[in-house]
């Protein structure tokens, strides 16, 4: 996998934070997926790959070598745009299965929120504020869950993906959140 994203940034801070030697990532996105495509079993409608039994693949691998620590959820976008119904309890449902399947028990998962410069396709600035409503309520309802904001982040000139320096602050805020729920 490849491109810019909130993981490295989250680690590196994590890494100079906690002193570790060696962080490792486990790079589970699929872009453009839907919720349903998180769920066991799911398949992504454009790739023919099974995300969620894919990630629970590359995890449990990380797993023979390391510890997760935290889980970055960062989803929606087509769930707006496909104006999935309850889309809310459908997360919340997804990050207890993670929990449960890959045996962390009540890791610190948190959840990003959309841009708000999502094209008018999306439903527009409305429509992002409703399913960042329910993301931000999702962390709220979960056990050690946080939320972050992607509130004055820009995109990269396609109206859907973060420029790298946003990236790179969502980085610094979900490590931020992390720390919180740690009281760190």
């Amino acid at each position: 996998r490849c491109g810019v994203g909130p993981g490295r940034t989250f680690a590196r801070l994590f890494k100079e934070h906690f002193g570790f030697e060696e962080v490792g990532l486990i790079p589970t996105s699929v872009g453009g997926t839907s919720i349903a495509s998180w769920f066991p079993g799911g398949k992504d409608r454009l790739s023919d790959r099974h995300p969620y039994d894919d990630a629970l693949d590359m995890a449990r691998f990380a797993q023979n070598d390391g510890e997760i620590v935290a889980v970055l959820w960062h989803q929606g976008e087509s769930d707006l745009k496909l104006k999935t119904e309850n889309y809310k309890e459908k997360l919340k449902t997804v990050i207890s299965n993670l929990r449960q399947d890959l045996n962390i028990g009540n890791v610190p998962v948190i959840l990003g929120g959309l841009g708000n410069f999502l094209s008018d396709e999306f439903g527009g600035a409305a429509a992002t504020g409703v399913y960042n409503q329910f993301i931000k309520e999702a962390a709220a309802e979960l056990e050690n869950a946080g939320f972050v904001s992607a509130e004055g982040l820009v995109d990269r000139g396609d109206k859907l993906h973060f420029d790298t320096p946003s990236q790179h602050e969502l980085g610094r805020r979900y490590f931020a959140e992390y720390c919180r729920l740690l009281g760190v």
